[in-house]
């Protein structure tokens, strides 16, 4: 289980999105989201076809749902909602992560699906890696 925040890492995050009390009291109650730089810097570069800006926002919804390694269950309906779009359009970006070797749509029988981001996760790690690696050989002195 992943642990609280601190007040000051809270205040932190409440300063780079402008500071505000208001900002501030949302974060604390409402929560945030850390996102990786390493997905946001290759969106066009994630998978064979990157991902469009729908299908992004859709992985920060699911995000937003993901509380520790299980997958998230949150329903077409709640996910359509956040992102201001249909609720087949919602259905509809989630089957083209799928296709996409994205995301894996777990049915569950009289309950809202799971949505197993791991096909994601590990384009991201291998991004990581490869940029971590880069970095190190960057830093290397030359002999």
């Amino acid at each position: 289980m992943a642990s609280k925040p601190t007040k000051a890492t809270l205040n932190g995050i409440a300063d780079r999105w402008g500071g505000g009390g208001a900002i501030k009291e949302s974060i604390q109650k409402d929560g945030f989201l850390g996102v990786p730089s390493v997905f946001l810097s290759g969106l066009g570069a994630i998978g064979e076809y990157g991902l469009s800006p729908a299908e992004t926002l859709l992985v920060l919804q699911l995000m937003s749902h993901k509380w520790d390694a299980r997958a998230p269950f949150p329903s077409y309906k709640r996910l359509a909602y956040r992102m201001g779009v249909s609720e087949p359009y919602a259905r509809k970006l989630a089957r083209s992560l799928e296709e996409k070797g994205l995301l894996k749509r777990i049915e569950r029988v009289g309950s809202t699906n799971r949505f197993s981001l791991e096909p994601l996760f590990a384009i991201l790690e291998e991004k990581a890696q490869a940029s971590n690696e880069a970095r190190l050989l960057k830093d290397e002195p030359n002999f």
